[in-house]
């Protein structure tokens, strides 16, 4: 943060300069501008963070396995070789089989003899929604709507309007057909078509 200070109160001096030679607002806020982000980018750490995806059925072996498939796959990308085609299928079906096992071993191990204390399994189950509070609030005609019965009752009328509604009774009549009417067709060639004689 010190050396952020520092660019800061040196920039000071130029800015001073610039008022003093009557330089256009906008092209003292613009370098103002660019010298603070280059000072930030310069002295304040950042990270790009990705989202953490937590799956502890993935041992380290495995997770060692991905990698190097990863690897194996940049490098056909570049080669095009037939054979680390089949390196590279060959780890990747390795990959899958192995996961699979694991994730449904992890799964059967979650279930304890008696069926009071699933809680690993539960939180592994609240872990898999995307969403914890269900259907977000609803508008209706500049209203906010927040009651679940009522935004029940809203997404109901707007899927049955989505719906056509046929009344009831006989379909319309729509007249004479302008296309001839297909004569019965007969098979003798084929045994089964033909009727069993009694």
């Amino acid at each position: 943060m010190e050396g952020l200070t520092e660019r800061i109160k040196e920039y000071e001096n130029t800015l001073t300069n610039q008022v003093l030679n009557k330089v256009s607002v906008n092209d003292m806020w613009l370098g103002f501008k660019s010298m603070l982000t280059k000072a930030i980018s310069e002295f304040i750490p950042s990270k790009l963070s990705k989202e953490n995806e937590d799956y502890p059925w993935i041992p380290d072996s495995l997770k060692c396995l991905i990698r190097k498939r990863d690897r194996l796959y940049n490098k056909w990308q570049k080669t095009h070789s037939p054979a680390l085609k089949e390196k590279v299928n060959d780890l990747k079906h390795r990959v899958q089989r192995e996961m699979r096992q694991n994730y449904w071993e992890y799964l059967s191990n979650m279930f304890t003899e008696d069926d009071s204390n699933n809680k690993k399994f539960w939180s592994y189950i609240k872990k898999l929604r995307k969403d914890s509070q269900g259907v977000g609030s609803l508008k209706q005609q500049g209203n906010i709507v927040t009651e679940t019965k009522e935004k029940a009752k809203l997404l109901n009328e707007q899927f049955q309007s989505a719906f056509t509604k046929e009344e009831p009774g006989p379909l319309p009549d729509k007249g004479p057909s302008p296309h001839p009417t297909m004569p019965d067709m007969h098979n003798s060639n084929n045994p089964r078509c033909q009727k069993d004689p009694k």
